[in-house]
């Protein structure tokens, strides 16, 4: 599979390319080659080139191309894995009942022996609302609603529980 990202080297026709610039707003990209050789092309038409191949030389093997996105707990600072932990915290209340995964824990608002699914996201909703505005807009909880809780939680499962790769729009 091609990795179609800024300095990645595709292979076509038996000759190594570099891509420079990605334009998936317009469909397109520009290739170079050593040679001072400079194409403009749809990525249409990489799609469908009958010889694109990765690049296979030990240099551009070995150089790992950067697409921008992180890619470990490590790459966050401080402040945002804080952040993720405690909306990571937060999604584990609502669907467990348990903020931290004891169950010696639980709220009486959230306790799964006494609340179900549905009063646990109304009292989460409730929570989020009566949190002080800049603690919301640090943890991005300022539009926290029922329907939404809802939404994002079934919207990820087929009918029978199975995991889905669907997005919401």
């Amino acid at each position: 599979m091609l990795n179609l990202a800024p300095g990645s080297q595709p292979r076509l026709n038996g000759v190594e390319w570099t891509v420079d610039v990605i334009e998936p707003q317009k469909g397109r990209f520009t290739l170079s080659d050593g040679e001072g050789r400079s194409e403009i092309r749809p990525i249409r038409w990489l799609v469908h080139h009958p010889d694109a191949r990765p690049a296979t030389t030990a240099a551009s093997l070995a150089r790992p191309v950067d697409t921008g996105q992180s890619r470990s707990l490590a790459d966050l600072t401080a402040d945002q894995l804080e952040r993720a932990r405690i909306r990571a915290e937060h999604v584990m209340e609502v669907t467990t009942g348990f903020r931290d995964g004891r169950a010696d824990r639980a709220r009486p608002a959230y306790d799964p022996a006494t609340t179900t699914l549905g009063q646990r996201r109304a009292a989460k909703v409730a929570e989020c609302e009566a949190m002080p505005r800049h603690e919301a807009a640090r943890l991005g909880a300022t539009l926290v609603t029922l329907r939404m809780l809802i939404r994002r939680s079934t919207s990820r499962y087929r009918w029978d529980g199975r995991p889905t790769t669907r997005r919401l729009k």
